[in-house]
């Protein structure tokens, strides 16, 4: 029984707390980007200084573009910051009670001889 967990082990291996520090990580990224995002689309619209100008519909529809794929890329590292501390928490969760659940199974075979 211990060689398989071992085998599975040397396989497969999550940090927990590796996890909630990539999820800090993405959060403070997210966070970052959506107040860059709000501190400067409103800078890129249209003044109307080139008004008349195809250029100037284009720059402008360009921005918005970028502003709507920006301001998605920040929520779904938010998403992916809440999914990964989540999943921490999870992990955290099966360990302690894989823990507990191997310690009575060596208990009870102890008391068994």
């Amino acid at each position: 029984m211990r060689d398989i967990l071992t085998t599975m082990t040397d396989h497969i291996h999550v940090d927990p707390a590796a996890l909630r520090e990539a999820a800090g990580a993405a959060g403070r990224i997210g966070n970052q980007l959506h107040a860059d995002v709000r501190a400067h689309a409103p800078h890129l619209v249209d003044s109307g200084a080139a008004g008349g100008w195809a250029a100037s519909q284009a720059l402008g529809d360009c921005a918005d573009a970028w502003e709507t794929e920006l301001t998605r890329s920040a929520q779904t590292l938010h998403t992916t910051s809440n999914d990964l501390a989540r999943a921490a928490g999870r992990y955290g969760d099966v360990e302690r009670a894989i823990v507990d659940v191997l310690r009575d199974f060596w208990r009870e075979l102890g008391d068994a001889k």
